[in-house]
């Protein structure tokens, strides 16, 4: 398998992981006119909504497609230690478990038993591969339905549109670790739209503006429970990616646990190739 071949599958495999869909709940309808709120109240209160959690892992159904193919379905079980690891197995309808992940802040592991290889590389890799903006930190976010924790908080621009609370912000920086430099001329605007009845995050639009390219990712939240005590996060949620081609992705998230105590096991037989 080409290194080209395990990025496109690892892409599928981790974006595919962040977007979970088809629940029975319903959105709870807002009721206008909304009290306009000034940015800093907007943001103190969605980081107030987010989950705070050590340990957090479920089971999932996924569903993807990419371009005008048909759709791929395949389950998956999603493990996180907060800011430290992200763990997943991917496995079809008979069970029988054909890719392992686990992705760290400075590293990616990934093993495939259909081809009985793997690949090991730092996490600048995802970047690289996708030529877009993806780290640990946007990754774990977006994974529990949260806004980014290692970028900055000012900046923001609020308003409200369609009901909703709406956050906008432009080429938002880490605080926590250095940026290296790139000579990549980009342009990043995030928008964040917040639910008014609980706060918690409904939308997220981020587009970069590139000098010969743009790309859009666009990630709908819907149907929030309730996981721990007054906690609540999304159950389900969809994806428009526009990237060298369009990618739709639906995940439903089921078996939801937090704070319970987890394994990450990440084993590579002897006789698996390293991908180089």
């Amino acid at each position: 398998m080409s290194k080209q071949f395990c990025g496109w599958f690892l892409f599928v495999a981790i974006v595919s992981m962040v977007f979970f869909v088809s629940c029975t709940t319903t959105r709870k309808t807002i009721k206008a006119p909304l009290k306009e709120r000034g940015a800093a109240y907007l943001v103190r209160k969605m980081r107030e909504a987010e989950l705070n959690f050590e340990t957090f892992s479920t089971k999932a159904k996924v569903s993807a497609t990419i371009g005008k193919g048909n759709s791929t379905n395949f389950n998956a079980v999603i493990r996180i230690q907060k800011d430290s690891l992200i763990w997943f197995s991917i496995s079809f309808a008979i069970g029988i478990e054909v890719a392992r992940v686990k992705i760290t802040p400075d590293s990616v592991f990934f093993l495939n038993h259909f081809q009985k290889n793997y690949f090991v590389g730092e996490s600048s890799m995802l970047s690289k591969l996708f030529q877009t903006n993806l780290d640990y930190d946007i990754l774990q976010s977006l994974l529990i339905g949260n806004d980014l924790s290692d970028y900055e908080d000012n900046g923001f621009k609020a308003s409200i549109e369609k009901l909703e609370y709406k956050l906008m912000a432009a080429n938002r920086q880490k605080v926590k670790k250095e940026i290296k430099k790139s000579t990549d001329q980009s342009v990043y605007i995030q928008h964040i739209w917040l639910n008014p009845d609980n706060f918690k995050i409904s939308q997220i639009n981020i587009k970069e503006y590139a000098e010969n390219d743009n790309r859009t990712l666009a990630v709908s939240y819907d149907n929030f429970e309730s996981v721990v005590g007054t906690q609540q996060m999304p159950s389900s949620l969809q994806i428009n990616l526009n990237f060298d081609q369009n990618v739709q992705l639906k995940l439903s998230y089921s078996n939801i646990k937090i704070n319970e105590k987890l394994s990450f096991p990440f084993n590579i037989p002897n006789k698996y190739s390293k991908i180089l």
